[in-house]
């Protein structure tokens, strides 16, 4: 595996978390009118009906329903789309625009969601390069384990993505949607980009932990589970667990978190 494979998965978090969270999300909560039992007056004459009581809104609820984000410019077409993409990073998560290749960005985001939607990983189409330090190994080359040390590789990439809002990446899909199709219709595949979308985070959620101190058999240039359960995993699984633990729990929190906010959306 290259060091570049074990961070692929990481690249589609917040452009997924984003699409699922608009496609799932209904109308904002809204508050229904409570009517407060009225207790009659011991006197003959009928009571005076008591007003109902409504339950004030939360100010910071009702703020972030209200406030929408001030959008860059969407590009006039996908041939023109990279500049653009870039600007919009560099105003989410300026950290992020260091690592982002230099041409067809959106059409290799596209490429990457509609391969995590079948469990796979390519090293063809990347839309990011990161390079990872060497992979570590405890023990020797017929007896080890992955070394810890090699978990920590990612994190920044990881905190580049889990930082962005989902709120405002949200607003940037909407505004992105209609060249996000187009994109995926030049793949020639049936379906919609839509169900790719929401098909990534099933397999994303779906990935178990990583096996904790599994013996390996280790070369210069790759390295093999000596359990055949693990070595025989989906390459999505295997590509996650070389992430860490810490890091691939961190990626499904924020997952969890947008659809948390979905749920509450639609009550």
């Amino acid at each position: 595996m290259s060091r570049q494979q074990g961070v692929l998965l990481v690249v589609a978090v917040g452009l997924i978390a984003a699409i699922g969270y608009f496609l799932l999300r209904d109308q904002p909560e809204t508050h229904e009118t409570v009517a407060v039992p009225v207790q009659p007056a011991p006197i003959e004459r009928m009571p005076e009906p008591a007003a109902q009581a409504q339950e004030a809104p939360d100010p910071a609820a009702q703020k972030q329903i209200e406030q929408k984000p001030k959008l860059l410019p969407v590009a006039p077409s996908i041939n023109e789309s990279h500049e653009y993409i870039v600007a919009v990073v560099n105003s989410l998560s300026p950290s992020l625009t260091q690592w982002l290749v230099s041409e067809e960005l959106l059409r290799k985001w596209v490429i990457l969601i509609d391969q995590i939607a079948d469990g796979s990983l390519s090293q063809k189409h990347l839309p990011v390069s990161y390079e990872m330090a060497p992979f570590a190994i405890e023990g020797n080359a017929k007896s080890a384990a992955i070394a810890r040390e090699n978990y920590a590789r990612a994190t920044p990439l990881v905190k580049a993505f889990t930082q962005i809002k989902p709120e405002v990446l949200v607003a940037y899909y909407r505004h992105w949607q209609p060249l996000l199709d187009k994109a995926y219709a030049e793949l020639g595949k049936s379906g919609t980009f839509e169900e790719r979308v929401m098909q990534a985070i099933r397999q994303m959620q779906s990935v178990p932990q990583a096996p904790q101190d599994a013996e390996i058999h280790a070369s210069p240039v790759m390295y093999k589970y000596v359990d055949p359960a693990f070595e025989k995993a989906p390459a999505l699984h295997k590509w996650m667990w070389r992430l860490g633990p810490e890091n691939q729990s961190n990626i499904k929190s924020y997952l969890t978190q947008v659809k948390l906010a979905l749920y509450r959306q639609a009550q």
